[in-house]
């Protein structure tokens, strides 16, 4: 009889074991919370592309034809053409792709006012002024510079230089003369389209977030020549000049901002 209300009583704690065990909840293990992944740009090669505006002055040059150099098939025919020299300006949009601040390529567009001025003196045979004739070139033409830039990075200034072409097209250009009419013919100008060989150096200042350039531009007709039959054309009654320019120079500054992009 013991030994059965001991067997019982054993039982009894095992089902109330059991019992008090299936009733305890049961706590899923909690896995921590990673924070949100950024997309980051570390490695990735910058690639930016500058916007902005350049304007200054500019000049332009152009040598004469030699003296009594006598237009092809005119039996000669003087064409007249001196050397001329003269300032003015230009301003237009610029843009600029660059990789890691280093190598770059600029183009855009110019609005640029070209002029030249040249004399001859007119002697008699004994070798005497009789006077002074004046001769003046004034262009309206469009500049698109296509250039491979190269920049040192630096802080807050940094040495660009730059080489390629420049293209040029003369919209409208107009000659005068005085005195007029101190020969026979007729005198007209034509616009001409011509490239350049080009170069550029300078400075840029780093001002907040844009660039400020401050930057010298040579540039040399690479189709002039100096035969008079290249610079002008006789019709039997007028002399047409060629309007292109041998040579342009500028000192040109402006703004430009960067937009930054990566590959």
């Amino acid at each position: 009889m013991r030994y059965l209300l001991n067997v019982l009583l054993i039982a009894a704690i095992t089902a109330f074991a059991a019992s008090a065990n299936a009733q305890e909840p049961t706590v899923a293990p909690v896995k921590p919370v990673e924070p949100p992944t950024e997309t980051s740009t570390a490695g990735k090669k910058k690639l930016s592309l500058g916007v902005g505006l350049k304007g200054g002055l500019n000049g332009s040059l152009v040598s004469g034809v030699p003296e009594n150099e006598p237009i092809d098939g005119t039996n000669r025919i003087d064409p007249n053409v001196y050397p001329m020299f003269g300032l003015g300006g230009g301003v237009g949009l610029s843009l600029e792709a660059r990789y890691e601040n280093f190598i770059g390529f600029e183009t855009g567009i110019h609005i640029s006012f070209d002029n030249g001025s040249g004399f001859e003196d007119i002697n008699n045979i004994q070798g005497a002024n009789l006077l002074r004739r004046n001769q003046d070139q004034s262009t309206t033409a469009y500049h698109i510079p296509l250039l491979l830039k190269f920049i040192v990075p630096g802080e807050l200034v940094q040495p660009v230089f730059g080489l390629g072409m420049e293209i040029v097209v003369q919209a409208n250009s107009e000659l005068t003369f005085d005195p007029e009419n101190v020969y026979p013919d007729e005198y007209a100008i034509e616009t001409e389209t011509y490239a350049l060989l080009a170069a550029t150096l300078g400075l840029e200042f780093k001002v907040g977030v844009v660039r400020v350039p401050l930057e010298l531009r040579l540039g040399y007709n690479v189709g002039f020549s100096n035969n008079a039959s290249d610079r002008v054309d006789y019709d039997g009654s007028t002399i047409t000049y060629f309007g292109a320019y041998q040579g342009h120079f500028g000192l040109f500054t402006g703004i430009a901002y960067d937009y930054d992009l990566f590959l």
